[in-house]
């Protein structure tokens, strides 16, 4: 049945209709009055009566209760005006800078990596912007700041990389988004003028570790020992001499074996690895699986199915023969154990995650497609995928050079032979 209005009223409308009330269909009023918010917004107050008197008095309440919220709006409105960046990064650090909360596979609050590092951004630009209104930070503040960011060398003695400023730019961006959100600000200053945040300048690692460098990083873990020179200072005859020695220094490196092969032979992050338990090893199949719990730990909480190399196989079958644990591996302090390796190795510029990008341009290097790679890596994007994970070395290049060769001249000898074929004979 359709609603019709019964009468007008000062204080808003009252519509007769029906309505379902004890499973019995009943005569109701409903009470609606039409308003404009603190914000300058239409809004509405709306209450269903089962009397005319109800929706009458409902509606002498509604106007006070409208004259209230409005009030309410232009005091808290007022009290946002004041806000200052100290109040915001509290509120911050206070519900968003915490560990991860992973619920069946997905992150719902904090950060899975390093927010640790976004405390000491905050704690940052807590000094540069202090007390300061939220109102009175501009464009042109921020500006200046990742200005000043970029030529304040660290404590290492260089200038910042690109994504070390980016990184910062985007909690900072981050927190005044949450202000806009919560309505301390009307907009972002971030908004107010072009992107201050540089991904393309950010510069992109291509190592990529050959096959020479791979067998001299496996040699110089399997050391146990190494002689070391140095140069002694000692009396003789009551003077000061150089003398040069030798010290022979024990190398444990042998554990890192296992890990460099599972890193360039699965492309699996750093995380991924460690958090391996035996019950995602499939040794009957060959088959890793990196399973909804054991993903969620890491970098994109993706699930994935990664295959298992030879050399893989028989190394992981040694180690669940004295396994002990449900971990694959033993978590331990690898990375002076790595640099020292490729420091012996003679290999420069090379880091663990590089294995992965590594692992991942064979794959693609071997004859496999992009988007089968792309299933193992766990990327979504073509583009990210490309740029990171399918460097191509000068040998790589020539190789890759060298099969197109091969390839033009199958091509042109089918094509002569055809035409040769089509040719009538000449007598």
């Amino acid at each position: 049945m359709p609603r019709t209005k019964t009468d007008r009223n000062p204080f808003g409308a009252i519509i007769e209709t029906w309505s379902v009330r004890d499973g019995k269909k009943r005569k109701a009023y409903d009470a609606r009055k039409r308003y404009t918010d603190a914000d300058g917004k239409p809004a509405q107050k709306f209450k269903r009566c089962w009397t005319r008197a109800d929706a009458s008095a409902a509606l002498i309440n509604f106007a006070n209760e409208i004259k209230a919220e409005i009030e309410n709006a232009k005091t808290e409105k007022e009290r946002n005006s004041r806000r200052t960046f100290a109040e915001l990064a509290a509120h911050f650090k206070t519900h968003y800078v915490k560990p991860a909360v992973v619920v069946r596979g997905r992150k719902i609050a904090g950060y899975k990596r390093n927010y640790k590092s976004v405390e000491r951004y905050v704690e940052e630009f807590e000094r540069v912007f202090g007390a300061r209104p939220l109102k009175s930070i501009s464009y042109e503040d921020i500006r200046i700041y990742a200005e000043n960011l970029a030529q304040t060398k660290t404590r290492n003695k260089e200038f910042p990389a690109v994504s070390t400023i980016n990184d910062k730019l985007g909690v900072l961006r981050r927190i005044l988004n949450i202000a806009v959100q919560k309505d301390w600000l009307d907009v972002s200053p971030f908004k107010r003028g072009k992107s201050l945040i540089d991904r393309a300048g950010e510069k992109k690692r291509t190592r990529m570790l050959t096959i020479e460098e791979e067998k001299r990083l496996l040699d110089a873990c399997r050391i146990e020992k190494k002689i070391v020179p140095y140069v002694r200072v000692c009396r003789r005859g009551g003077r000061e001499i150089e003398e040069k020695v030798t010290q022979i220094i024990p190398v444990d490196r042998k554990r890192l074996i296992p890990l460099i092969i599972c890193a360039l032979d699965t492309a699996m992050r750093r995380g991924e690895i460690f958090n391996l338990e035996w019950r995602q090893i499939d040794l009957e199949n060959r088959i890793i699986y990196l399973t909804e719990e054991s993903a969620a730990e890491t970098k994109t909480g993706t699930e994935g199915v990664l295959p298992m190399t030879t050399r893989l196989f028989e190394i992981l079958s040694e180690m669940k023969s004295r396994a002990k644990g449900r971990k694959v591996f033993t978590p331990y302090n690898y990375r002076k154990a790595f640099t020292g390796a490729c420091r012996d190795a003679g290999i420069e510029d090379f880091q663990f995650r590089d294995l992965r990008s590594t692992g991942a341009t064979r794959m693609v290097l071997a004859g496999n497609p992009e988007s089968q790679v792309m299933k193992v890596t766990r990327h979504r994007q073509l583009k990210i995928f490309l740029e990171h994970y399918t460097n191509v070395d000068v040998k790589n290049a020539q190789r890759i050079g060298a099969k197109l060769d091969d390839f033009l001249e199958k091509e042109n000898g089918r094509a002569a032979a055809e035409e040769q074929g089509k040719r009538p004979d000449v007598p």
